[in-house]
């Protein structure tokens, strides 16, 4: 490949498209509007058709284009394949004043940003984050931008073959110094954004003696199987996952203060489960536990879901007011934008000095500051029991020992939170002036539903006793036949009835249930209910705040009629778990249990894969 004439510029090949020759063939182009930016680039560059957005001229790396000739490919046919980067491009995404700015300069000088798609992905999925990275730098108008760039492998199939996979790798290599190449002055990093595979693609990199990790900023994955790939069809895919591995292993010592966040979609993503989206060198965080993502995310959805493509953002911003000090305060980061409930909690509360010791029991209590200062009050229950707590904006809660306590769910500006004391058995609640909260001891009783009576909004709630004969739900293979005919579980809640709970035993750890909740009849034109499914077998509290693999929810506050829990566990025969609905009281509710065979034959599979992969 020639290094030479006018059409290279920053290491941009002949042929291809420069800033200088896009700022020239631009003045014959549309004028560019701040609505609908496209431009046909007058090069071999894959562009995009969108109503608001489009590719940028920038550049169509490659090694060993289409016009060589045959006999200037030597070598195997593997380490020619490997080689090949004539069908991929590496593209940068913009929109509104950011694209107007670039065909007037030519230059970019913001924050990198790489998407790297995954198996039969293209370069065309960046633009849900690409626009909203734009929108939200354009409208704030913030004092930094960021360059999208997208590398796009022509919807190759990745997750099938390994030689893909090796190509790939290297070509991102190869993309990533053209990227940095585009830029006068050095940007502090580079954010990466992976795909499914692509995320394995991402974390390759390493494999390269030569790349710097120093040059990442941070690394987010969607929907990535680090752990191992869900299917293998030939040994070099094994090889690729096997050398990343001991790549990251050999340089631990320069990824101390890396990033790595794993985000998975929940059980609709019947491609990549959950359990393969953890590794040691990553942060695990799956969207049925992050506040404000109500539903979860399939293998494709994950990656324009706004709620969550949303939260992405706010990291990358967050990274890009403070680069230096980013690494240092990256826990907290994604602490607060994926696992906490909208409080920014701040450790400084422990300098209150008057603290008010309550107990609580099964009788609700109610407590507002009137105060002009804060207060503290540390909330005291029995051992193995469960805390509801309503809480409103400006309260945060803790335990003893210091570990904040996240909420199940944002409502109406009330935070509701419930919490087992198997760990712990006090809390400190933190209440700012006019603040209050509602809390109250609900207590299993050996039932097959403890139901507890009262406003929700109010946490007026109270034991409700049931037959004596009742015991929870047993879930095993006799629950298969029996599900064919009815359900294993119906019963319907009246106004009074506002929280329930139901204890589920699960026999064998590979079937899957469906709890559905049904409106019947509602007072007011919308209900809402909000409903979560958690295993206590082992650590009921990290349950609580949806760190588990196990975890399944999801959840309905508008005008759904209907809410279906899908809750499964692996691994662990004879494990109990726990359903509890909090539910609008003005309404009629029917609840009923059946078993979810086409999820249980999902899982079956994924437990006998995993089991025969140890």
């Amino acid at each position: 490949m020639s290094s030479s004439g006018s059409g290279l510029r920053q290491g941009i090949p002949e042929g291809h498209c420069s800033p200088e020759r896009s700022r020239a063939a631009a003045q014959n182009w549309p004028k560019p509007s701040r609505h609908v930016l496209y431009w046909t680039a007058p090069c071999r560059l894959a562009c995009i058709n969108t109503a608001r957005g489009g590719i940028l001229p920038i550049d169509r790396a490659r090694m060993i284009g289409s016009d060589e000739k045959e006999s200037d490919k030597k070598g195997p046919l593997r380490e020619w394949f490997v080689n090949d980067f004539s069908h991929y491009s590496t593209v940068l995404y913009g929109e509104g004043e950011y694209s107007i700015s670039f065909f007037k300069t030519g230059a970019v000088s913001g924050i990198p940003v790489v998407f790297v798609p995954g198996n039969a992905g293209s370069s065309r999925q960046v633009r849900s984050l690409g626009s909203v990275l734009h929108n939200k730098t354009e409208s704030r108008r913030l004092p930094f931008t960021f360059d999208v760039f997208a590398v796009d492998f022509n919807e190759e199939l990745s997750g099938l073959s390994g030689m893909y996979l090796e190509r790939q790798i290297k070509y991102l290599g190869e993309a990533v110094r053209r990227v940095k190449a585009l830029y006068s002055s050095p940007p502090p990093g580079i954010i990466f954004v992976g795909h499914s595979i692509g995320g394995i693609v991402i974390r390759s990199l390493l494999l390269d003696a030569s790349f710097d990790p120093a040059q990442i900023a941070f690394i987010v994955t969607l929907g990535t199987p680090h752990k191992h790939p869900p299917l293998v069809f030939d040994w070099y895919m094994e090889y690729i996952y096997s050398a990343m591995h001991e790549a990251w292993k050999r340089r631990r010592n320069e990824l101390v203060h890396l990033l790595v966040l794993s985000i998975s979609g929940g059980l609709k993503d019947h491609l990549v489960p959950e359990h393969l989206t953890l590794d040691d060198d990553v942060q695990h965080v799956s969207t049925t536990a992050v506040d404000g993502i109500e539903l979860e995310a399939d293998h494709l959805c994950i990656v324009w879901c706004n709620q969550l493509v949303r939260r992405i953002s706010r990291l990358m911003v967050a990274y890009a007011t403070d680069p230096s000090s980013f690494h240092t305060n990256a826990k907290s980061f994604v602490q607060q934008l994926f696992d906490a409930d909208g409080v920014i909690r701040n450790p400084t509360h422990t300098a209150v000095r008057k603290k008010t010791v309550l107990v609580v029991r099964h009788e609700p209590i109610s407590v507002r500051n009137d105060k002009k200062d804060a207060k503290e009050f540390i909330l005291l229950v029995s051992r193995g029991s469960w805390l509801f707590i309503v809480r409103s904006a400006g309260t945060s809660l803790w335990t003893l020992s210091g570990d904040p306590v996240y909420s199940l769910n944002t409502w109406r500006g009330a935070f509701y939170t419930l919490v087992h004391s198997g760990n712990s058995t006090g809390f400190s609640l933190y209440v700012e002036p006019k603040k209050s909260f509602q809390a109250v001891v609900l207590n299993e009783n050996r039932t097959e539903l403890s139901i507890f009576s009262g406003n929700p909004e109010q946490c007026f709630l109270q034991d409700k006793e049931m037959p004596e004969h009742s015991a929870a739900v047993h879930v095993g293979m006799y629950s298969l036949l029996k599900g064919c005919f009815k359900p294993l579980w119906r019963v319907d809640f009246s106004g009074h009835q506002s929280a329930v709970m139901l204890p589920i035993t699960f026999a064998s750890p590979a079937i899957a249930v469906l709890i559905s909740l049904e409106t019947v009849s509602c007072v007011s034109a919308k209900s809402w209910f909000y409903g979560i499914l958690f295993s206590i077998h082992s650590d009921p509290f990290a349950k609580i705040e949806f760190r588990s693999r196990d975890l399944r929810r999801m959840s309905s506050l508008g005008d759904a009629k209907e809410v279906t829990l899908v809750g499964h566990l692996l691994h662990k025969e004879e494990t109990r778990a726990d359903t509890f609905f909090i539910l609008d009281p003005r309404c009629r509710f029917r609840a009923h249990l059946d078993i979810g065979y086409v999820d249980s034959l999902i899982v079956v599979c994924y437990y006998h894969l995993l089991y025969n992969k140890s």
